[in-house]
């Protein structure tokens, strides 16, 4: 088996959702979709920083079943 990072290795990618308008999506290969969400919910948890709260996770369905998408929980648009 081989060695897995420390799941606070991805933390830059809820930084990176937190920076945008609405959050990021992003394509999983060579791992199961399934197992990177966790690992981004494990990294999430394990790092406490209360900013990570307003994130949720979605693991969309067909076409974008290779996709993992990191939005904030609530949005202002600009009328």
């Amino acid at each position: 088996m081989a060695p897995r990072p420390n799941p606070l290795t991805y933390l830059f990618l809820l930084d990176h959702a937190l920076d945008q308008e609405i959050g990021i999506a992003f394509t999983i290969s060579g791992v199961s979709r399934k197992y990177f969400a966790m690992t981004l919910r494990t990294a999430r948890k394990t790092s406490a920083d209360p900013r990570y709260n307003e994130l949720i996770l979605f693991e969309p369905a067909a076409p974008c079943e290779n996709e993992i998408w990191i939005c904030k929980k609530s949005v202002e648009m600009d009328a």
